[in-house]
C-alpha cells in the first residue's frame, strides 16, 4: 500500500526522486575515480589502483606525421611517471623522461585521484599503409606511493607495457573518421538535453518538498553529467575539432539549461502579449 503525506498525496514521487539523487551522487563519485581510465584509448587491465592510461590527442594521423600521446600513471596516494619508451612495429622511436618522485617523506593530504601525466610525441612511419593499424608498444616506468599501514607509505617502483593500435588515415579518411567520432558525442548531448527538459517540466508540477529534493537530485546529476560530458563528449570533440576540452565541457553542461531557460522565457513573453 502506498504511503500518504498530510495533504493526502502519495510520497512515491519524493521517494523516487530521493533514490535518483542517491544513484546520481554515487555514480558521480565513482566516475571521479575511474572515469579517466574508462575513457582511455589504452590502459593496464585494472580500473582501480596503480596502473597506466594512454590518451591519444590525434587518433587519425597521416603516414609520416606524428601523434601526441598523454601517458598517465595513477594509483596510491601519489603517482609519478619516471620514463616512457615507445616502439612502433618493434623499433624504438621515442623516449621521454617523467617528473619522477616530487613528494618527500610525508604526504600531508591525499588527492581524489593520484595521477601524473607526461606527453610524448611518436612518429608514424612514412611507409605506413593508410587504413591499416600499426602497433605502438609503450613501456612505462612509474612510482606509486602505496599505504604501508599506520599512516605510513612506501614508494613502489612499477613497470607497465601497453599496446596502443593506431590507424593512419588519408586526408579524406581522416575527415570521415572525425565525423564518425563526433556522432556519439552529439548523441550524448541529445540525451543530456532530454534529461534536462524532463526535469525542467517536472519542477512546476511537484509539491514544494518534492521540488527541494528534485533540486538536490539535479545538483548531483549535474556533477555526474559534467564528468560524463568531459570524458565522453568534450574530450572526443576536442580531438575532432582540435580545441580545448574545458570550454566544450561548459557548453555541454550549461548549454541545454540555458536553451531551456531562454525558450521558457520566450514562451512566457508571447503569452504576456
Amino acid at each position: 500500500m502506498a504511503t500518504h503525506d498530510r495533504a493526502g498525496g502519495s510520497q512515491l514521487p519524493s521517494l523516487a526522486v530521493s533514490l535518483l539523487g542517491v544513484i546520481a551522487g554515487f555514480a558521480g563519485l565513482v566516475l571521479m575515480y575511474i572515469g579517466p581510465t574508462l575513457a582511455a584509448d589504452a590502459r593496464t587491465p585494472n580500473l582501480a589502483g596503480p596502473g597506466v592510461d594512454l590518451f591519444l590527442r590525434d587518433p587519425w594521423p597521416a603516414p609520416g606525421a606524428t601523434v601526441r600521446v598523454e601517458v598517465q600513471a595513477r594509483g596510491g596516494s601519489r603517482a609519478a611517471v619516471q620514463q616512457v619508451r615507445v616502439q612502433v612495429e618493434g623499433v624504438e622511436v621515442a623516449q621521454a623522461e617523467g617528473h619522477g618522485v616530487t613528494w618527500g617523506n610525508v604526504i600531508t593530504s591525499g588527492k581524489g585521484r593520484a595521477d601524473d601525466t607526461v606527453a610524448i610525441v611518436v612518429p608514424i612511419p612514412e611507409d605506413a599503409a593508410a587504413d591499416t593499424p600499426i602497433t605502438m608498444r609503450f613501456a612505462v616506468d612509474y612510482v606509486s606511493a602505496l599505504s604501508a599501514g599506520a599512516g605510513s607509505f612506501a614508494n613502489e617502483r612499477l613497470h607497465a607495457e601497453i599496446v596502443l593500435p593506431v590507424v593512419p588515415r588519408t586526408a579524406e579518411g581522416a575527415v570521415r573518421a572525425r565525423l564518425r567520432g563526433a556522432l556519439p558525442c552529439l548523441a550524448l548531448l541529445a540525451a543530456w538535453t532530454l534529461v534536462c527538459r524532463v526535469a525542467w517540466r517536472l519542477v512546476p508540477r511537484m509539491d514544494v518538498g518534492d521540488q527541494e529534493m528534485l533540486g538536490i537530485t539535479c545538483l548531483m546529476g549535474f556533477i555526474g553529467a559534467g564528468i560524463v560530458g568531459y570524458w565522453w563528449c568534450a574530450w572526443p570533440l576536442a580531438r575532432v575539432l582540435g580545441g580545448g576540452e574545458w570550454p566544450l565541457t561548459a557548453a555541454y553542461a550549461m548549454g541545454p539549461l540555458v536553451w531551456l531557460w531562454w525558450s521558457d522565457r520566450a514562451r512566457r513573453s508571447k503569452r504576456a502579449w
